[in-house]
């Protein structure tokens, strides 16, 4: 369990001290409770999955009137899975990208920032995601294979 959850002080530590009230994850899970719990009463979270069953899993364990959660496939060339936060009402304090398609995601999560707001990226020493990113980015933080940021 050690490495897979290594994001938790990181996205708790931003999630208490940015005081997050409106929140976006890309691939829920572990991280979702811990949003969950860290979110004000007034707070929202919207989770994207890209797997039907693991959603249906995820619904069953959590239940919480300010988490909605959305499926969106993901096909081998077109997707709307990274681009469908660009959809969303709300610009967000807080986007945790831990799902498919991560560096889509990042550039789609940018346009949907709030002007102090943070991205929290999970498995940040692929230097595949790095690579296209860094030019684009103001790092915060890294620690755990996590990488805080926001737009340059």
């Amino acid at each position: 369990c050690g490495r897979m959850h290594s994001f938790k002080p990181v996205l708790k530590h931003w999630l208490v001290h940015h005081l997050a009230r409106d929140v976006w994850e890309w691939g829920p899970g572990a991280s979702t409770s811990l949003i969950l719990e860290a979110l004000p009463s007034n707070g929202s979270l919207t989770s994207i999955e890209h797997d039907a069953v693991w959603a249906e899993k995820a619904r069953a364990s959590v239940q919480d009137q300010r988490w909605k959660l959305h499926v969106q496939a993901v096909q081998k060339r077109v997707s709307q899975y990274a681009v469908c936060i660009l959809k969303a009402p709300q610009c967000f304090d807080l986007i945790f990208v831990d799902g498919r398609r991560r560096v889509e995601c990042v550039f789609a999560a940018l346009q949907k920032l709030k002007p102090h707001g943070v991205i929290v990226l999970h498995d940040a020493s692929r230097k595949s995601y790095t690579d296209l990113i860094s030019p684009y980015i103001q790092v915060l933080e890294y620690a755990h294979d996590t990488l805080v940021f926001r737009a340059r």
